[in-house]
């Protein structure tokens, strides 16, 4: 293709693209490598550094690199356009030559990935909000991929039962059930799968054995939020509270009702049998018994 032909094949093209001769001067360049840097038509016959005047020497030792006759491998890189919009793109660099064989200049493909790359770090800005979140949470964090039966867990998860993460090895719901008190599993491994079946979330309350030996009341809640195209879950995730403190305190109120009611029932048995008078006072009021 003569140097003619190439410089109108650019100018028709709907890709990025830009020809240079070997001063780096503008020969020729496609419509959307104007629109994607806010430039003109203004641009032919000036040399790229001058519109680009803060170009990196990464960009400049690229463009030798090719007039020596390299082909310049897709890389990924930002640029400053002259309004000041930063741009990242995807480029290509290779040499073009003349009638003669001799290289005549270069040319540069470049896709706009800007979109793609804002999405990037969007996404990387919510992942890091979410472990921020759920290393801060007291609640532990677990997600159950039922088709593997592999769960991940948050570092609340373990060290509520007293591990550090050198120490948690487990990473299959296998080891959740383990840890489950004898006298919970059975009926907590039944209940769980047939919850998971059924739409909506769910809460139920067990037993976990902790480092120590000891066992931990913990309420799980979790939700399916993942299934495949006939509706069977393959995804699910939930939270675990330990709720120890809150079940102590039920026993130790439990134990106090029991204790007050023995206490009465004792009471009533001297009132009746006592082999004199005895007056119940409440208040203002008394009774003879």
């Amino acid at each position: 293709m003569s140097a003619t032909d190439l410089r109108a094949f650019i100018e028709q093209s709907s890709l990025a693209m830009a020809m240079f001769d070997r001063e780096m001067r503008y020969i020729a360049v496609s419509q959307r490598w104007l629109s994607e840097r806010d430039l003109d038509i203004s641009i032919l016959g000036r040399s790229a550094y001058d519109v680009f005047p803060d170009a990196e020497e990464k960009f400049r030792s690229a463009h030798l690199r090719a007039l020596s006759g390299e082909t310049i491998t897709p890389t990924e890189d930002h640029f400053e356009a002259p309004r000041g919009k930063v741009h990242w793109v995807r480029s290509r660099i290779i040499p073009w030559r003349c009638a003669d064989g001799q290289i005549g200049g270069v040319l540069v493909f470049a896709e706009d990935i800007t979109a793609q790359r804002r999405a990037e770090e969007l996404l990387r800005e919510s992942e890091e909000r979410y472990r921020y979140a759920v290393d801060a949470a007291s609640d532990g964090i677990w997600d159950w991929n039922l088709k593997t039966d592999h769960v991940t867990y948050s570092p609340a998860y373990y060290r509520m039962l007293g591990y550090e993460a050198s120490e948690w090895q487990a990473g299959f719901v296998t080891s959740w059930i383990d840890l489950l008190h004898p006298d919970d599993r059975e009926r907590i491994v039944t209940l769980a799968r047939e919850l998971l079946v059924s739409p909506g979330s769910y809460q139920l309350e067990f037993r976990l054995r902790a480092k120590d030996g000891s066992y931990h009341w913990i309420v799980s809640r979790g939700k399916v939020v993942e299934r495949d195209e006939s509706g069977a879950p393959i995804r699910a995730v939930g939270t675990h509270t330990d709720v120890s403190d809150r079940k102590a305190n039920e026993q130790a109120l439990r134990l106090n009702a029991e204790l007050l009611r023995q206490q009465n029932q004792q009471l009533d048995a001297i009132y009746q049998n006592a082999p004199i008078g005895i007056a119940r006072c409440s208040g203002a009021r008394s009774t003879n018994l």
